[in-house]
């Protein structure tokens, strides 16, 4: 349904050959990630060179960014891309990685999503990663409160039926309990979501944002 889609969204050629491969790469990292919590560097970093090269091909071959990146945000088509890669990896490999275990002395997000938001960024530009990190966010914590809910609702604890201390004890990181991951979601497959929802949706999506913002500021002012 989604190569249908994406088929007649951005018409046959290479348009569509590049979406589809952007999608098709989405789903596979989503599913295994919801299965096995791990990102498999044989589809992320290919990936990260695929939608590098694709840009440059784009770029100066046809003059125009690879499909699906809509408008850049800085500089041109071509550096937008790689600031966005660049980005995305440093502030989840600095921050939600390394930074929050230096913080907390708790496991963060693993390297996986980093080198996921890279590919996403080298494929998507900054602003699609801005909206993929809006969206993974909040349907994140929409899914999160719903299976909350759900175990509220059929009487159980809405904590982890184990906690830090007692996984410590066993001799295993919390993220590694298989009894943890019960009311653990990884974050890979919200922002695969996001990604895909921006090539289909996002730049007509933001663009009416921003029209909606400014209608609403020259009403009030």
């Amino acid at each position: 349904m989604l190569s249908g889609y994406a088929a007649w969204h951005f018409g046959y050629g290479l348009a569509a050959a590049g979406a589809l491969l952007f999608i098709w790469a989405m789903v596979a990292l989503a599913f295994i990630d919801l299965d096995t919590w791990l990102l498999p560097d044989v589809i992320t970093l290919p990936g990260l060179a695929v939608g590098i090269l694709g840009q440059l091909y784009f770029f100066f071959v046809l003059g125009r960014p690879l499909p699906g990146a809509g408008e850049p945000l800085v500089i041109n088509a071509l550096v937008d891309p790689l600031v966005a890669a660049a980005g995305g990896f440093a502030l989840f490999y600095f921050g939600f990685t390394h930074g929050w275990r230096l913080l907390t002395g708790n496991t963060g997000m693993g390297e996986g999503d980093a080198k996921l938001i890279a590919m996403i960024g080298a494929f998507i530009g900054l602003r699609g990663v801005v909206f993929t990190l809006f969206m993974a966010a909040f349907q994140g914590l929409v899914a999160g409160t719903v299976l909350v809910a759900m175990r509220r609702r059929r009487g159980e604890d809405a904590r982890p039926p184990v906690d830090d201390d007692e996984a410590a004890t066993a001799g295993l990181p919390a993220a590694d309990d298989p009894r943890l991951r019960k009311m653990m979601v990884p974050f890979g497959p919200f922002l695969a979501l996001g990604a895909i929802e921006w090539v289909f949706f996002g730049p007509p999506l933001l663009a009416g944002y921003f029209d909606l913002v400014e209608r609403l500021i020259g009403f009030v002012l």
